[in-house]
């Protein structure tokens, strides 16, 4: 067996070593130590938690396989080349011989058998079956999980699968149907969404949809088109809903909410799972200075405020916030990063002429809006973030800064009373208030101890707590939950750790 080979089923290849009760991932990484065998990952078929499977079937040469479902297999396939069999169910009209013949036919799989002699051969016979192989050109077996973006024009929606969906990839067979994605993403045509999968597969797939049209879309599939799919929806509102939304996420079979409020508006049991951040992406500075001489921003304390140039996110509380309190900081600079829609052009001259009257037209800028590659050095050159939204669904923003080790100054709406925690990573204001968030302004300014601790407290809890990778884990967790139950009733689920 090679040095990173993996065993699936009840015994080792040479059938030496039998792995019994070992029906949970800590018993049986108990069992290997005990026995102390280098580099054999096993995993009982009657396993329930699957999800941590993929993840080392990656790493992997080649895999060994005796599963008690067709379905097993699904997962080597697409993540190694090579599958050697043993113990499979081979007698005539088997689901297994039916299957495998199929996909041979049809150029997806070559099958490898074993003669008397030992030796190995491809095609037909009594001969026992040895090795499956994924066909070159290898043509991959269709995604279980599908999640759709029909919206054409970036938002946060479109953001949120943008940056999750190739870390769920690692570990699940997953692809994105839609506009507006990145070339890199794995996508999927229609004439792929209409084909059902493999029999191979678990025919079972999940449809994740964010938005009401997707919700809909789902619904078309599954009960129109006869698509054996799992409907799962995603909230971020929190507002009361519409009778019609309502009617469309009852039909779901198991809702996520991003934040305890967004499921307080929710009349149907849900599962929370808050987003996460790409830690490595937004990592503190090595030197904040020398960033913003590339940047070409000034020295001093640095007030930052991201996003659309727009009332709902309280660009106007953010403005007149500052013209209270910068003149209280000779040596502090606020910059405004974002755009305004052609709706939004008068709003930001409005305020342009407002900070112009009092003559800080040079100390409060607004900046062009950059890439979503390029925002994590604009977070990095901040000392302070403000967020002062006047509603919000989730808002990433005070993740984002957090993550690079920025203290937050938010208002109370989204999940930022669920992200900011009071005097330890920042501060909390009422929205709309700009009295209050200037108060919070001049107190976070007012004492440089303070902004060291809460910015070495702010990463921490980044990590601890909203990793990108645990957003991932969680939402897998709940596909395998839904394609290994096909009559899961959506009863929540926690989190993994």
């Amino acid at each position: 067996m090679s040095e990173s080979s993996i065993c699936l089923g009840k015994k080792d290849p040479n059938g030496k070593r039998p792995l019994k009760n070992c029906r949970t991932p800590a018993l049986l990484r108990e069992k290997l130590r005990r026995l102390a065998i280098p580099n054999l990952c096993y995993v009982s078929p009657t396993e329930t938690e699957t999800n941590w499977i993929p993840e080392h079937l990656g790493r992997a040469a080649q895999t060994w396989v005796s599963p008690d479902s067709v379905s097993m297999i699904h997962e080597a396939l697409t993540a190694g080349s090579r599958v050697r069999v043993f113990n499979l169910p081979w007698k005539k009209g088997s689901k297994w011989k039916t299957a495998l013949e199929e996909l041979a036919q049809d150029g997806w799989v070559s099958l490898h058998w074993q003669f008397n002699d030992g030796s190995e051969g491809g095609g037909g016979g009594t001969a026992k079956l040895a090795r499956i192989q994924r066909s070159a050109p290898c043509r991959s077996l269709a995604p279980q999980v599908i999640v759709p973006n029909l919206k054409r024009r970036l938002s946060g929606v479109t953001a949120t699968i943008v940056r999750l969906l190739p870390v769920q990839a690692r570990s699940i067979n997953i692809a994105a149907f839609g506009f507006g994605l990145p070339d890199a993403l794995p996508r999927i045509s229609l004439h792929q969404l209409l084909c059902p999968p493999s029999k191979l597969q678990n025919p079972w797939r999940i449809w994740h949809a964010r938005r009401n049209t997707e919700m809909l879309l789902g619904l078309c599939l599954k009960h129109l088109l006869r698509q054996k799919f799992k409907l799962l929806f995603t909230s971020a509102s929190q507002r009361v809903h519409t009778r019609y939304t309502r009617f469309l996420i009852s039909q779901m079979d198991a809702v996520v909410a991003v934040s305890a409020k967004t499921q307080s508006y929710l009349k149907r049991p849900s599962t929370i799972i808050m987003h996460g951040i790409d830690t490595a992406a937004f990592q503190p500075p090595a030197n904040r200075a020398a960033l913003r001489r590339k940047l070409r921003l000034p020295a001093g304390l640095l007030i930052g405020c991201f996003g659309r140039i727009r009332r709902q996110k309280g660009t106007d509380v953010f403005v007149d916030a500052m013209l209270e309190a910068l003149p209280c900081f000779p040596n502090a600079t606020a910059i405004l990063l974002g755009r305004a829609v052609a709706q939004h052009i008068p709003y930001l001259r409005r305020l342009q002429q407002k900070i112009a009257q009092h003559g800080l037209a040079d100390r409060i800028l607004f900046l062009q809006e950059v890439s979503v590659r390029q925002t994590a050095q604009w977070y990095q050159a901040l000392d302070l973030f403000v967020a002062p939204q006047r509603w919000e669904g989730f808002g990433l923003t005070p993740l984002e800064a957090m993550s690079c080790g920025v203290p937050v100054i938010a208002t109370k709406v989204g999940a930022f009373e669920e992200i900011v925690q009071e005097n330890q990573t920042g501060l909390l204001v009422a929205p709309g208030s700009a009295a209050e968030l200037s108060q919070a302004v001049k107190t976070a300014l007012a004492n440089p101890d303070h902004l060291k601790i809460w910015s070495e407290n702010a990463r921490a809890r980044i990590l601890k707590n909203f990793r990108l990778e645990t957003e991932a884990q969680a939402l897998n967790h709940l596909y395998r939950h839904l394609l290994n139950e096909p009559n899961f009733d959506s009863q929540p689920l926690e989190n993994p750790s």
